[in-house]
């Protein structure tokens, strides 16, 4: 979540009007598919090999898509809010992928709240 919210700055200084419509669009999705991600990881207590595989697919897609909505020279400007969302997902979904087929929440406490 913190690699979304790092960005909301770029709208209010540079204005909606001049990021491609796709960007905005991809953004507000990304937040609400984060937003449930989490609330089902806190509600289960873990996260499944299947919700990461579904947050890196979904990171790989908004990459691609957002990116090329950008004019040539943009894509890996501040004003894309992909790049710190794609580097932010490697690190947590290595290990949840490799270690076992369910990853524990970090600091979440065994046996649910």
């Amino acid at each position: 979540m913190g690699q979304l919210v790092i960005w909301l700055w770029v709208p209010v200084v540079y204005g909606t009007a001049r990021l491609p419509p796709i960007a905005l669009t991809g953004y507000l999705l990304a937040m609400v598919w984060t937003a449930d991600l989490f609330t089902a990881a806190l509600r289960r207590n873990e996260v499944t090999t299947r919700w990461v595989l579904a947050d890196a697919a979904g990171a790989v897609a908004w990459a691609v898509v957002v990116s090329r909505a950008f004019p040539a020279g943009q894509a890996a400007s501040p004003r894309n809010w992909v790049l710190g969302r794609a580097g932010g997902h490697a690190p947590p979904s290595a290990p949840a992928g490799q270690v076992s087929r369910k990853a524990r929440i970090p600091g979440a406490r065994p046996g649910g709240s």
